[in-house]
C-alpha cells in the first residue's frame, strides 16, 4: 500500500492529514495552469474501497527551487504613522523594528515620503515562506506554487503575498499579487499559495514570493473535523483521491471547501486543488462522510505527500 494511512492534526479550526501516494494539482482560480477541465467533488455513501497508488506520470522538472526563509509578515489591518518633515525610510524602520523591504511592501515599492501624509506600518509575525516553484503548463502561461508555514501556536488568517519571477541577475522580470486560499493556516501547519504568469521557462532564472499579510486568527469560528483513510490511485494519468470526514462533535457542520496540497520529498509544492462544496452540504454530529477528488498531477514524486484540509463551520442542532 503505497501511503502512510491517516494521521489528523486536529487545531480547533480545521484538521490536517497527511499521506504517501497522492499526487494533486491545482484547479480552482487558475484557468491557465489547468490541462483539462475537473470533474465535480463526488461525495457517495458508505465507506470507500482501498485503493492503489501508482507512480504518477513523469512531467517536467520544475524550475526557481530556493530554500525556505523566515520572512516578516504585516497584518492586514496596520497602525499608520503620519509622515514628518526630514524622516526617511530607514529612520521609520528603525523605529518600528522593521526592515526598508517590510515597509515598502505593506506601502508599494515607490513610496514618497510627503510631510502629513501616512504610512502603514505592519506587525511583524515570524512566518515561514517557501519561495514558489513553477511550472510551464503550456507556452507562453507559468503557473508557480509554493507555501506558508505558521510555526505559532495559534492560527493565523488572511494571508497575502507578491511572488516574483527573476531575472539571472536578480532584477524582476514580472510580479503578480496572491493570497493563501484557506481562511486558516492553524498552528503547526502550512498552506499553498499560487501565481500565474504569461511567460515561458525560457524568459527568467529563479522565482521568488515575500508576505505581505496576516492577522491572527481564533480557534471557534469551525468545526473541528477528523479525516480517515485518505488514500490515492492513479487513472488515466490522474490521481483520484478518496477519505472519509467524520465529524466528531455534537454539532452538525456545513462543509466549506477542500483543500489538497500535494508535496514533493524536498517539501515543494508540485500540487494543488481547491474545491468548493454544494451549498448546504452537511455532516450531522457523530456522522462520516466520503470523499473522493479526481486531480492532475503537474510532476512526479517517488513518494509525494498530500495534505488534505477540511474547513466547514458550525450549525445550529
Amino acid at each position: 500500500m503505497g501511503y502512510w494511512g491517516w494521521r489528523p492534526l486536529v487545531f480547533g479550526l480545521f484538521i490536517s492529514t497527511w499521506v504517501v501516494g497522492c499526487n494533486i494539482v491545482t484547479d480552482n482560480n487558475v484557468p491557465s495552469a489547468a490541462p483539462s477541465a475537473y470533474p465535480r467533488v463526488t461525495l457517495t455513501v458508505g465507506r470507500l474501497p482501498t485503493a492503489q497508488v501508482s507512480a504518477a506520470p513523469t512531467r517536467a522538472a520544475p524550475t526557481g527551487i530556493v530554500r525556505p526563509q523566515v520572512t516578516e509578515l504585516s497584518s492586514p489591518a496596520p497602525s499608520e504613522y503620519v509622515i514628518q518633515p526630514g524622516d526617511t525610510l530607514a529612520e521609520i524602520a528603525a523605529q518600528f523594528d522593521l526592515s526598508v523591504e517590510a515597509l515598502e511592501r505593506a506601502n508599494g515599492s515607490a513610496v514618497t515620503l510627503v510631510p502629513g501624509q501616512t504610512l502603514a506600518i505592519p506587525s511583524t509575525l515570524p512566518l515561514v515562506v517557501q519561495p514558489p516553484t513553477c511550472y510551464e503548463t503550456h507556452p507562453g502561461h507559468v503557473l508557480c506554487l509554493g507555501r506558508v508555514d505558521n510555526p505559532l501556536p495559534f492560527p493565523v488568517e488572511g494571508v497575502s503575498l507578491e511572488v516574483r519571477l527573476l531575472e539571472a541577475d536578480g532584477s524582476v522580470y514580472q510580479t503578480d499579487s496572491s493570497a493563501v486560499e484557506q481562511s486558516a493556516i492553524p498552528s503547526g501547519s502550512f498552506a499553498a499559495y499560487q501565481a500565474t504568469f504569461e511567460a515561458n521557462e525560457s524568459d527568467f532564472a529563479s522565482a521568488d514570493a515575500s508576505l505581505l499579510s496576516a492577522d491572527a486568527g481564533t480557534d471557534d469560528r469551525f468545526v473541528m473535523l477528523l479525516i480517515q483513510d485518505l488514500q490515492g490511485k492513479s487513472s488515466d494519468g490522474r490521481m483520484v483521491v478518496s477519505a472519509v470526514i467524520y465529524n466528531p462533535t455534537n454539532q452538525n457542520a456545513e462543509l466549506l471547501r477542500a483543500f489538497v496540497t500535494l508535496l514533493d520529498h524536498l517539501g515543494r509544492v508540485i500540487g494543488y486543488r481547491v474545491v468548493t462544496f454544494d451549498s448546504g452540504t452537511i455532516l450531522d454530529a457523530g456522522a462520516n462522510m466520503p470523499l473522493e477528488i479526481e486531480v492532475t498531477p503537474q510532476a512526479s514524486d517517488a513518494a509525494p505527500d498530500t495534505l488534505l484540509y477540511i474547513e466547514a463551520r458550525p450549525l445550529e442542532n
